[in-house]
C-alpha cells in the first residue's frame, strides 16, 4: 500500500475510534433521559391514583353519611305515622323538604364520582398511550392494552 493509502486507513480508524465513543455516549444519554422520564411518568401516575383515591372515598363517605341521614329521617317517619294526624299535617313538610335536599345530594354525589371514574379513565388510557410511547423508544414496539412486546412492524432486509 503506498503512502496516501496508509494516510486514509489511519485517519479513517482515528475518527472511528472518536466518533464511535461518542455516538455511543449520546445514545446512553438519550436512553437515561428516556427513562427518567418515564420513571417521572410512573411517579405522576402514582399521585394522581392516589388522589383520584382519595377523591372518591370522601365521595363515598359523604354518599354513606347521606344514606345514614335517609335512614334517620325513616325513622323520624315512622315516628311521624305514630303521630295524631292534626301533628302529622305539621311535620310532614319538613320531613318532605329534608329527604328530597338528601337526595338532591345523593344524586350529586353520585353524578360527581361517575364524572371522576370517567376523568380517571380518560388519564388512565392517555398514560397508558404515554408510556407504550416511551416503552417503543427504549425497548422496541409494546402493546398498552395488556403489557407485552409486539412483533416487529420492520420489514427483514432482502439480500
Amino acid at each position: 500500500m503506498d503512502r496516501e493509502s496508509w494516510t486514509v486507513i489511519v485517519v479513517g480508524v482515528t475518527l472511528l475510534g472518536v466518533l464511535l465513543p461518542f455516538h455511543l455516549y449520546l445514545m446512553n444519554s438519550n436512553v437515561k433521559m428516556l427513562k427518567d422520564h418515564f420513571s417521572q411518568s410512573i411517579n405522576r401516575l402514582e399521585a394522581r391514583m392516589i388522589l383520584l383515591e382519595q377523591s372518591q372515598q370522601a365521595a363515598i363517605a359523604r354518599m354513606e353519611q347521606n344514606l345514614h341521614a335517609i335512614a334517620r329521617m325513616e325513622q323520624n317517619l315512622h315516628a311521624v305515622a305514630r303521630m295524631e294526624p292534626s301533628q302529622q299535617a305539621a311535620v310532614a313538610p319538613q320531613f318532605e323538604d329534608r329527604i328530597d335536599r338528601l337526595e338532591q345530594s345523593q344524586q350529586r354525589a353520585t353524578e360527581k364520582m361517575e364524572r371522576s371514574l370517567e376523568t380517571q379513565r380518560q388519564e388512565l388510557q392517555a398514560i397508558g398511550e404515554r408510556t407504550a410511547r416511551i416503552e417503543v423508544a427504549l425497548t422496541g414496539p409494546w402493546d398498552a392494552r395488556n403489557g407485552e412486546r409486539m412483533p416487529s412492524t420492520r420489514l427483514p432486509h432482502e439480500s
